[in-house]
């Protein structure tokens, strides 16, 4: 996925450290320190972006950070840039998996390339790789609000692995 840098303004308020997106009215994010609240917004942009994606509604193009402009009676505490990977066209491609393993996969999701993208996106999150799904001390994903979808998708893939070594004791090669 191709990256893109949207600006975000991190400002003070009486309730703590808040979080705004020039070019995505409406979304935002807070935290009780600037990398609470810089984190949340990596987070909370992702969010907002795949929810744009599913609705099929166009991404706008960054505004240059250089541009923003304060706002009378702000207290802005940092501008940054929060990275954003937005998605590609779905591309067709050949893959090769046992028989077993595919079967498995078959008995359980209605639709095996969205069972597959979806379990490749746990993989990638486990390893640190994404916007916003980095290891933390919150666990594999950080705490974020989507951690119980992809740990149940990652529980998913641990049964399936197991279903097609015939043997449950495998749960434990990817949890």
């Amino acid at each position: 996925m191709p990256a893109t840098y949207y600006p975000a303004i991190i400002d003070r308020s009486a309730s703590g450290l808040g979080v705004t997106f020039p070019d995505f009215p409406g979304c935002v994010a807070n935290g009780a320190t600037v990398n609470e609240a810089a984190l949340n917004a990596e987070g909370a942009l992702a969010l907002h972006v795949a929810a744009m994606v599913k609705d099929k509604d166009n991404l706008p193009a960054p505004s240059a950070l250089d541009d923003i402009e304060a706002v009378d009676g702000a207290d802005d505490v940092a501008y940054l840039l929060i990275r954003v990977d937005a998605p590609l066209k779905v591309e067709r491609v050949l893959v090769s998996l046992d028989g077993n393993l595919l079967r498995a996969i078959d008995a359980v999701a209605p639709n095996r390339s969205a069972w597959i993208a979806d379990a490749a996106r746990a993989a990638l999150a486990r390893q640190g790789y994404g916007t916003f799904l980095g290891p933390s001390e919150k666990g594999a994903f950080g705490g974020h609000p989507m951690a119980q979808a992809l740990e149940e998708v990652e529980r998913g893939i641990a049964e399936v692995v197991a279903l097609a070594m015939g043997n449950k004791q495998q749960k434990d090669i990817i949890a």
